[in-house]
């Protein structure tokens, strides 16, 4: 995990038994991000974080997902009506991700993940590239 992989925002989690206290501030989220170094949102000495796996239950928490898509926005070019991030579970822990929308009345899904570990935050950074937008979670 490198810094420049992160934009403020984006949600981490503390790595166990990293003198975190457990219970407190699971989630957290960037503050600061430079090229070398990332501040969250509250600190403990010496507590070490990690990405957060996309789960189902975290995916509920996303104000736009709906029925496994994330809306995206109406009419994003090559797009005929609204594009979405399709994201679909393959099992184990993998996802695959696909940018869904209809060009010239046709349905297209084109990959952008396929079959991985998938994070949070690199779900956050996809939606704000294609909406110039953070993506917002429901408490």
């Amino acid at each position: 995990m490198n810094a420049n992989e992160f934009r403020v925002g984006n949600k981490l989690q503390p790595i166990p038994n990293s003198k975190h206290i457990p219970g407190k501030h699971e989630i957290t989220a960037i503050v600061s991000a430079r090229e070398d170094k990332i501040t969250v949102d509250y600190h403990y000495s010496g507590t070490q974080f990690e990405p957060l796996p996309i789960t189902e239950g975290f995916l509920e928490k996303c104000e736009d997902y709906v029925d496994g898509q994330i809306y995206l926005a109406e009419f994003i070019y090559p797009s005929d009506g609204a594009t979405f991030l399709d994201i679909q579970h393959e099992g184990d822990g993998k996802w695959s991700v696909y940018l869904r929308f209809k060009h010239d009345g046709i349905e297209q899904a084109i990959p952008i993940i396929k079959n991985i570990s998938c994070f949070v935050h690199w779900l956050q950074n996809l939606y704000f590239a294609f909406t110039k937008k953070e993506l917002i979670f429901k408490k």
